[in-house]
């Protein structure tokens, strides 16, 4: 049995698939499996994994017609045999001995998590950019997480790709779903609260590459963009149902968890495509009216004056009104956004409009 499980999902990903492979087949923890998943791609990219997996036996190749990413990473998972698994995206690449601090650490502290750094790099110009991925985790008292107010910032976190999870760990977690935009949040958000205790390990790094045509960046369809929704109502009712957790955990972790949809559903406005604007502004009014936003985990929210504003107006156009009147009403609706959506294509472009 292999010590971790490299999950990679690949779709057309034939300009930075041969970075990605050389980083993990040059590991210095040598005891890994490689599973690649090739989700039909119509480039390249089944040539490279299958002359990468004659060359190591490490590495299993399976070819498929095209299903989407959520439900590749799931058949991922249950191909995987190692104690941990790690996931990473065909564009990116982690630093060498990436998985082997990762592991040693989660053996050193009993742990069913580790979290690695993370830099991040856009291309095509290469700009490399703050970490922004861990800018809360980090910030925590202690590189060992274990009480629920600290896991907190983990939810804040939602990517799987920077993380190994105990393969026990990640079979009771939610499926991911190719029809959501931000599937991996309610795997995340599972462990997250499910875990023995997680571990932040900075010397470890996982290069993240922002690519406009990416998944993540596409998200002018209505069922995926709509599907952050869907996320949230996935992650609440499988806390509800486990059994795990107490009834007063469960009302800490659904207070952390409200402090987080409220600001994930905020970022995603910016990012919606106007063909379906006043739907989202809707529905995510309609969500804001059931939050308590007395609650004292939202007092750490600077914008709380636009979550009210969002309430109060009548539609997106009267919303749009209210902060183009109000310049710093605006500014703050262009650093929310960019603070917590990182991911979307107006990243640089909000960055010169502040």
């Amino acid at each position: 049995m292999a010590k971790i499980s490299v999950l990679i999902p690949v779709y057309n990903a034939e300009k930075y698939l041969i970075k990605c492979l050389d980083s993990l087949v040059n590991q210095t923890l040598k005891d890994i499996e490689i599973i690649c998943i090739n989700d039909g791609s119509k480039d390249n990219s089944a040539e490279i994994l299958d002359s990468y997996a004659k060359k190591d036996c490490r590495i299993k190749v399976i070819h498929q017609s095209n299903v989407g990413q959520g439900e590749t990473r799931n058949r991922l998972l249950n191909q995987a045999s190692g104690d941990y698994i790690g996931w990473v995206d065909a564009d990116d690449w982690v630093s060498y001995d990436y998985y082997e601090k990762l592991y040693d650490a989660c053996l050193m502290h009993n742990s069913d998590v580790a979290i690695a750094n993370t830099l991040v790099y856009i291309s095509p110009t290469n700009l490399k950019i703050d970490d922004w991925v861990n800018s809360n985790i980090f910030k925590v008292k202690s590189n060992i997480i274990e009480d629920y107010e600290d896991r907190a910032n983990v939810v804040y976190s939602c990517a799987i790709w920077n993380k190994i999870y105990k393969r026990e760990l990640a079979n009771k977690l939610p499926k991911f779903n190719s029809e959501l935009a931000m599937d991996d949040v309610p795997f995340n958000f599972g462990a997250s609260i499910l875990a023995n205790k997680l571990i932040l390990v900075a010397d470890a790094t996982y290069y993240y590459r922002k690519v406009q045509t990416s998944v993540m960046n596409t998200i002018n369809d209505r069922k995926r963009t709509f599907g952050i929704f869907a996320a949230g109502d996935i992650s609440r009712k499988f806390l509800k149902n486990n059994n795990e957790i107490s009834d007063n955990e469960k009302k800490i972790i659904n207070q952390i968890y409200d402090n987080f949809e409220v600001i994930n559903i905020f970022g995603y406005l910016s990012l919606t495509s106007e063909n379906f604007k006043d739907e989202f502004f809707d529905e995510m009014k309609k969500r804001y009216q059931k939050f308590d936003f007395s609650n004292n985990r939202f007092k750490s929210i600077e914008s709380n004056q636009i979550y009210e504003k969002i309430i109060k107006s009548k539609n997106y156009k009267c919303f749009k009104q209210v902060k183009s009147n109000n310049r710093f009403l605006d500014f703050k609706i262009y650093e929310g956004a960019v603070k917590i959506n990182c991911f979307g294509l107006k990243f640089s472009h909000k960055i010169k409009d502040l």
